[in-house]
């Protein structure tokens, strides 16, 4: 068992609750090993964004997550900076969040 980061798809070895590379949030998976460069891989930065960028990705990543929006839709919107704000708005007038992703996209 492992635990993976889906944004930067690094397996780390189980006990690990966020991504050492962008702070994200870790999912368990079943059957999977760690990488063997795991370590390396969460030590290099992304030379298409910064970390700063990459983390407040994750936290609106997170919060359309907490507000119902599933992981795909989360991560395709999250690179916009009004998007929970929008999320919040759709949600709250009774919007599901499955429609308010697709308005969103």
């Amino acid at each position: 068992m492992t635990a993976r980061c889906s944004i930067c798809s690094i397996n780390f070895p189980i006990g690990y609750t966020r991504c050492q590379r962008c702070a994200g949030r870790l999912d368990h998976v079943d059957n999977a090993c760690p990488d063997d460069d795991w370590q390396q891989r969460a030590a290099e930065d992304d030379p298409g964004e910064d970390s700063g960028d990459l983390r407040l990705r994750v936290h609106r990543m997170e919060q359309l997550q907490q507000l119902g929006l599933g992981l795909e839709a989360s991560f395709q919107l999250a690179t916009e900076t009004d998007v929970v704000a929008r999320a919040r708005h759709l949600i709250g007038r009774g919007c599901p969040p499955d429609t308010a992703a697709r308005i969103l996209v």
